[in-house]
C-alpha cells in the first residue's frame, strides 16, 4: 500500500482474480466497471473510504505495457485532485511490478487535465471511439492542448467543452 497524505492506493484485485468490489451507480461513474475478472481494480482511499478507483490489465499486444481501463472519482469528491493522485500511485505500483509504460485512452478533458498532472503524455494517438491515447513516461509526445484540441472533435458536454476552450485561451 502507498500513501500519500492521508490517500492511500490498494489493489483489489489483479486481472483474472474474482473481485468483491462493489461500487454504487449512484456514488460513481462507469461504477459497472469495477470487480470484473477480466481486469484488475485499484481503488483510493481516504481513510476506510473509497474516493477513487480504476480498473487496469496488462495490453493486449504488448506485455510490457498496463492499461489503464477506466478511471472514477466518487461524484461527491470530484475536482480535489483525487484522480491525478490515484494515477500518480497507481503508475508507481505498476511500473514496480515490471511494467515498463502505462497507457490510458481518455475521452474526458478533466480526466485528460488529470493524467497530465500525473505526468502522462498525449502521444497523439486516438483510440477506435476517439479517445485520446496517453502514455508515462513520455517520450516528447504532442502537449495536453493538442490532446484537447482532439477532444473538440468529439461529441461533448456544454460544460466540456466550454472547459476545453477556457483552457485553451490560458
Amino acid at each position: 500500500m502507498h500513501s500519500v497524505d492521508d490517500f492511500s492506493l490498494e489493489i483489489s484485485s489483479p486481472p483474472g482474480e474474482d473481485d468483491v468490489l462493489t461500487v454504487s451507480h449512484e456514488t460513481f461513474p462507469f461504477a459497472g466497471k469495477f470487480g470484473r475478472r477480466a481486469t484488475g481494480t485499484a481503488i483510493g482511499l481516504r481513510g476506510d473510504e473509497i474516493v477513487a478507483a480504476l480498473s487496469f490489465s496488462p495490453d493486449r499486444t504488448d506485455d510490457t505495457c498496463c492499461r489503464i481501463r477506466f478511471l472514477a472519482v466518487r461524484r461527491d469528491r470530484q475536482r480535489e485532485g483525487l484522480a491525478t493522485t490515484l494515477v500518480r500511485e497507481f503508475t508507481a505500483w505498476a511500473l514496480s511490478e515490471g511494467y515498463e509504460t502505462v497507457r490510458i485512452s481518455i475521452d474526458s478533458p478533466f480526466a485528460a487535465v488529470a493524467v497530465a498532472r500525473a505526468g502522462f503524455v498525449f502521444t497523439g494517438d486516438t483510440a477506435p471511439r476517439g479517445e485520446v491515447v496517453f502514455r508515462y513516461p513520455g517520450n516528447g509526445e504532442l502537449t495536453l492542448e493538442a490532446a484537447l484540441r482532439c477532444l473538440l472533435e468529439r461529441p461533448l458536454s456544454v460544460e466540456q467543452e466550454h472547459f476545453i476552450r477556457a483552457r485553451l485561451e490560458e
